[in-house]
């Protein structure tokens, strides 16, 4: 029976109470990587967990809140009230049929907007998981870098793509050696745009990606993720 909730007639539909909605992004990911890396990444590891764990998959979101990507070519930035709305649309048409939304994202840029539309809705059936949070353990363990700062089109993006996509890992150059740090971490900021920090748009140590990391990453990241719907079942007082 097919999970793809765009597959379904509206009879089959009914046979889930759940459904994943995956966020990613349309924007450059430096000169080795294609502009829907996050995108394939939001598909690939939804349509696993959607089987492992017999839930409905929505198609996922292909743009985003990508201002920060803005300044190279074929970036799309739908901006925050562009990105809000097509969120809250997606999600109140879902809660029509399902009752449970999880709402996994790929996007970083995308996270605080949707927090924010998570509180907003004020609803205990819509869950957000931010995806590279729930890596960041599993990225710390697998590195060949002495330390795990800001990634984009990096080690673990890079390995991903070999492992699932390599005739879409060009051989173009991968951009600076290690993660970046912004100052502040989580006690201050400031907007960053990453044509000011780097000039291919990569940053994270994608020299050091391999297919074999790629795969163990997978691998690793897909049983956070099940644990993760579990815990929430659990809470919700379900076996």
């Amino acid at each position: 029976m097919t999970i793809e909730l765009e597959e379904m007639s509206h009879r089959e539909v009914g046979k889930f109470d759940e459904v994943i909605f995956p966020t990613g992004s349309t924007e450059q990911h430096g000169h080795h990587l294609p502009l829907g890396t996050d995108s394939i990444l939001a598909l690939t590891f939804s349509t696993e967990l959607a089987r492992k764990k017999d839930i409905a998959l929505c198609p996922p979101l292909k743009f985003g809140f990508s201002g920060e990507h803005a300044g190279f070519p074929g970036t799309i930035d739908i901006g925050l009230e562009g990105f809000s709305a097509a969120v809250r649309g997606v999600v109140q048409s879902l809660l029509k049929t399902f009752s449970r939304v999880y709402i996994i994202n790929f996007h970083g840029g995308n996270s605080a907007a949707l927090e924010a539309i998570v509180k907003e809705l004020g609803r205990d059936d819509v869950y957000l998981i931010h995806f590279w949070r729930a890596a960041a353990k599993i990225m710390s363990d697998l590195t060949e870098q002495d330390e795990i700062g800001i990634e984009h089109a990096g080690e673990f993006e890079t390995s991903f793509m070999l492992a699932t996509r390599p005739e879409l890992v060009g051989e173009g150059k991968r951009g600076p050696d290690a993660s970046i740090s912004t100052p502040g971490g989580r006690t201050y900021g400031r907007t960053w745009l990453s044509d000011q920090m780097t000039e291919t748009g990569a940053f994270g140590g994608a020299q050091l990606a391999t297919r074999d990391k790629g795969r163990a990453f997978i691998e690793k990241c897909l049983s956070s993720l099940s644990e993760i719907i579990d815990e929430i079942r659990k809470d919700a007082g379900e076996d």
